[in-house]
């Protein structure tokens, strides 16, 4: 292997991600070649530096502990301070243009609700005639596609 293909190799030998025949490659290069050698040991020396700053070195809190800080902490009052940025909109154009977007918002929710009630009862009505039928031909206790005892009368 040359020397590019070595340095490309030499993160998965810090993690110990080679196989072994790869592996004794790399570790054979190294030791012929001090350029790589050198690459090698400042790339161990990140790993450890990486390593160090992401290690948490403070004592862990008990539980106690946190639920003090979290007795301490009001986040309504953190809510309530947010304040969302002022809507600057330059020029009358855009103005009348997001004006007309809310009022269309606006309105088209009542519209809306009121639509989708009126379409509820016109589904709901032939329902509510075909259960009527159902319930009443079950009183008189024939069955709902039967015709009605007078009906009989009129066919013979």
């Amino acid at each position: 292997m040359d020397c590019r293909n070595i340095r490309r190799a030499l993160p998965g030998l810090a993690d110990g991600d080679l196989r072994p025949a790869v592996e004794s490659e790399v570790r054979g290069h190294l030791a012929c070649c001090p350029e790589c050698a050198a690459e090698w040991e400042s790339t161990r020396e990140l790993m450890a530096l990486g390593g160090e700053a992401l290690a948490y070195r403070g004592a862990p809190l008990a539980f106690n502990a946190l639920h003090a800080r979290m007795a301490v902490i009001e986040p309504l009052d953190e809510v309530l301070r947010y304040q969302l940025p002022k809507l600057r909109i330059p020029g009358a154009v855009p103005r009348f243009a997001t004006a007309m977007v809310l009022l269309a918002v606006l309105a088209g929710v009542p519209y809306a609700l009121r639509h989708t009630r009126q379409v509820y009862t016109a589904v709901q009505s032939p329902f509510e005639r075909q259960e009527a039928t159902l319930t009443a031909a079950l009183e008189e206790g024939r069955f709902p596609g039967d015709p009605a005892p007078e009906e009989k009368e009129e066919q013979v």
